[in-house]
């Protein structure tokens, strides 16, 4: 399964990649993140997070796995059910006139990835969506307010 979602946003990829990088933060603006008390971002460092996917509540952890300065953040799930469903999510930011073009990929792989998307695409679908919204909001505001 990939998912994908794309927003235009009037800001510098400095302040969407700021916003992206900046965990402890994303309770401020991330309709999907409830608390993620981690706040440095480093290649290979693992972060927990309290997420709230559909009705459910759930500590995840994550690992960073690549970060390129104001152009791209990938982190993947950690943890036993990776065996079956590895979730793994990339965000890019290119530079645009008057702003930046941000997408989100989310792959998830494995033998019971099926299973995964029986149980979780819708919400992950309407997750994706809200969350770049969300971005796009508090990076426009923040950059209207500079």
């Amino acid at each position: 399964m990939q998912l994908e979602e794309q927003e235009f946003i009037k800001a510098t990829d400095e302040a969407v990649y700021q916003a992206l990088t900046d965990l402890t933060h994303y309770n401020d603006w991330n309709p999907w993140v409830i608390d993620c008390p981690e706040g440095l971002v480093d290649e290979g460092k693992l972060t927990e997070v309290t997420v709230k996917l559909g009705k459910k509540t759930m500590k995840v952890k994550h690992k960073i796995v690549t970060l390129q300065p104001n152009s791209r953040f990938v982190w993947c799930d950690t943890g036993w059910f990776t065996l079956f469903a590895f979730g793994q999510r990339e965000r890019t930011i290119e530079p645009w006139e008057g702003g930046v073009n941000y997408q989100v990929t989310l792959k998830v792989t494995g033998v019971l990835a099926f299973l995964a998307q029986w149980l979780y695409k819708k919400d992950l679908i309407v997750g994706l969506r809200a969350e770049s919204q969300a971005l796009k909001r508090y990076c426009e505001e923040k950059s209207h307010h500079q």
